[in-house]
Parts: C-alpha cells; structure tokens; sequence
C-alpha cells in the first residue's frame, strides 16, 4: 500500500500545482506520516518531530510551484525536509567560541550603557581598526547598522559568500586581538 501512495504523489501535487485544493489535501495527509518518519529518525524528541513536520509542510507549500512533476517527488520533498532538519539542528546545537564571542560583541555594541569611559569601548575600537578597511565596513554594516548579509553584498559590490567569508575572518581577527590585550 506505500508504494501505491508513494507513486500518486507527483500526480498529486501536479494537480495541486493547478489549483485542486481536494488533491493538495490528500497530498498534504499522505506525506505527513512519511516525513515525521524521516525525522524521528534523526531527532528524539517528539514535540520537536512535530514542530520540524510543520515547518517542512509549510516549506513544501511555499515552494509547490517549484515541484517540477518530471522529476521524484520524493527526492523534491526529503530535500525540503532535510534542510529544516539542518535549520533545526543549527538552532540547537551547542555554539562554537567564536559565535559565542559575536553574540557577546553584538550584545555589547548594542547595548548603550557600555560606552562607559572606561576604556572597553575604546579597546573595541582598536580591534576595529586592524582590521582592513573591507573588513571594518562588513562589521559595522552588519552588526551596528543591522543590515542583512545579502543587503551588504549589494552594498559592497560582493557576492554573499564573500561577505561572509570577511566577516568570519574579521571576527576572528578582533577575537584574536582581544584575547591578547586580556579580554
């Protein structure tokens, strides 16, 4: 009986794809058990099972025009589903020094008490200032002025990854920098 689900499925979502809301619904019901038994696997907690399967229906929805019926449908919707598994997994792992470190730099940027005189904020400002001038803009783009990685590649003239690639760098260059002078 699975598999003669399984094969309906890209008929199915074709179907929703032109507007049948009653093929959408049976497509929706028939997926759902396989997805979460693709998660249980991979996550031991049901209520996060659960809330995974959500957020991998609602992707499948958003992204329903994309479904091209000439290709698996299963490969379509395991792919969808694998990458809110590594959305879940990024939110709750345990994070690296360097991100518990931009977290705490973001914190201290953000919050104004801090510009106290009592050279912290000046020592900040040093580690900005060994950083290229590239650099220093990315930082300042998007840790004081909040603007989106992508935002700043526009900004910049670079592509995203480029852009994250320097704020990596300049990260841990004013880690580094920091470290050394006892922070």
């Amino acid at each position: 009986m699975k598999n003669t689900m399984k094969k309906n499925w890209p008929e199915l979502m074709k179907a929703s794809q032109l507007g049948d809301s009653t093929s959408y619904k049976q497509l929706l019901t028939e997926i759902t058990p396989f997805i979460k038994s693709y998660l249980y696997k991979k996550i031991f907690q049901k209520e996060a099972v659960e809330d995974v399967a959500q957020e991998v229906l609602m992707a499948i929805h958003k992204a329903r025009h994309t479904y091209d019926p000439s290709q698996e449908f299963e490969n379509w919707m395991y792919g969808i589903s694998k990458f809110k598994f590594i959305d879940y997994v990024r939110k709750h792992t345990k994070k690296n020094d360097l991100e518990v470190f931009i977290e705490g730099f973001e914190t201290f940027l953000a919050d104004d008490t801090n510009k106290i005189d009592n050279g912290v904020s000046k020592d900040i400002e040093k580690a900005l200032n060994i950083l290229s001038d590239k650099q220093k803009q990315i930082i300042i783009l998007t840790k004081l002025k909040g603007y989106s990685m992508i935002e700043v590649a526009k900004e910049l003239d670079m592509s995203e990854s480029a852009v994250k690639t320097n704020s990596h760098r300049a990260f841990k260059k004013m880690k580094t920098w920091l470290v050394e002078y006892g922070y």
